[in-house]
């Protein structure tokens, strides 16, 4: 929009953000690496800042990165995101076998069997990214438990 002033905002970095958090009581972060170097940053600052992990998730499709940081954390909650449910059983066992707190699934593909399926494992099942509202309502009616959305407003408002 070229008639409004220009105005620039600073990211904030890890740190700045682990810092807001910190004594909040009833918020958990969930941090999604997409590199080799975001994991090990991660965990360095995490582990510098003292930051308890019973506050952190983290999230990816990346098996090896959320292996890594369960292994680093092992309080900390991980979710699996996973694309489809082509390989559902292999995604659950994965996921037991590595303490994984939820298995994503992206909502193309998920279905009401595939949600009991994760829910009958003992994991939180989870649908990403989730933007209409009559899809969320289904998603909530199927008992989805954990939500990736650009808006968390309407989503929190049928969760009320």
């Amino acid at each position: 929009h070229d008639d409004r002033p220009s105005m620039t905002e600073k990211m904030p970095t890890l740190p700045e953000v682990l810092e807001l958090f910190r004594n909040q009581a009833c918020v958990s972060l969930s941090l999604q690496p997409k590199a080799p170097e975001a994991v090990e940053a991660a965990v360095r600052i995490i582990r510098d800042m003292a930051f308890p992990e019973e506050m952190l998730g983290f999230n990816d499709g990346n098996l090896d990165y959320m292996i890594r940081l369960k292994q680093a954390f092992p309080g900390a909650a991980v979710f699996y995101d996973r694309l489809t449910v082509d390989h559902l059983e292999e995604d659950i066992a994965v996921s037991l076998e590595n303490k994984f707190h939820s298995l994503v699934v992206n909502e193309n593909y998920l279905t009401a069997e595939a949600v009991q399926r994760i829910t009958d494992a003992g994991l939180v099942p989870g649908v990403w990214n989730i933007n209409n509202p009559g899809e969320m309502d289904r998603f909530i009616a199927m008992g989805v438990k954990r939500f990736y959305t650009d808006f968390p407003a309407v989503l929190m408002k049928k969760l009320v």
